[in-house]
């Protein structure tokens, strides 16, 4: 399915959905009803306003940070998008590691 999608990346409709799932030989009924839930499709809503209060511009986003005093919420130091080599994780929390020592 993923990459039948990505080779129609620029047509995602509904048809291109139901059409390449029977390509697939999924059961279409089941797969129709998924795709038009209304519960699945305010949750994918309710998910992408979520992604674009935090500033999420692509897949995947990390978020580094500390967390807050009660453990509840996170301060965010630092982002980053999309793919990256260890390396780029590996400076962002030496950094993060560097500035943030507890006091003695």
């Amino acid at each position: 399915m993923h990459t039948l999608l990505f080779a129609s990346q620029n047509n995602l409709t509904a048809e291109t959905f139901l059409n390449t799932a029977a390509r697939l030989g999924l059961q279409t009924n089941s797969f129709n009803q998924c795709l038009t839930s209304a519960a699945i499709t305010n949750g994918i809503s309710q998910k992408t306003t979520q992604a674009s209060r935090a500033s999420v511009t692509g897949t995947p986003t990390f978020f580094i940070g500390v967390t807050e005093p009660g453990g509840q919420r996170m301060k965010v130091q630092v982002v980053i998008v999309g793919q990256r080599p260890f390396d780029v994780f590996k400076a962002a929390l030496d950094g993060m590691l560097s500035t943030n020592k507890p006091s003695s």
